[in-house]
């Protein structure tokens, strides 16, 4: 699995460096990392988040899914309940194609 390199923002400006979304991503979770993606295609394309661990009923803890609109950006929360035993979280894309990704911790 490829760690999406997590930018911290800062006083001093700068902006987040956007990668090529991968279906092998992980990225660090917390409760200030957020993982922007932005959709350049003409479909809206999914982004989910694998759920990690069990719920006190036993049941797995749900995948979330995101849709990211076309043409649209998305800033989606990185939170630790879906830390996986390396403490990062699992992510896929319906497509990868025009598809663009940036983890930031602000």
């Amino acid at each position: 699995m490829a760690l999406i390199t997590t930018h911290t923002i800062s006083t001093d400006g700068g902006a987040p460096t956007f990668g090529a979304a991968d279906n092998a991503d992980t990225a660090e979770t917390g409760s200030t990392n957020v993982l922007v993606v932005k959709n350049a295609s003409a479909s809206s394309v999914d982004v989910t988040i694998a759920g990690q661990g069990t719920l006190a009923s036993g049941a797995d803890y749900p995948d979330r899914v995101y849709t990211v609109a076309a043409s649209e950006e998305a800033w989606i929360p990185l939170l630790s309940v879906y830390r996986n035993v390396d403490g990062e979280a699992e992510l896929s894309y319906e497509a990868t194609a025009d598809v663009t990704r940036a983890v930031v911790r602000l």
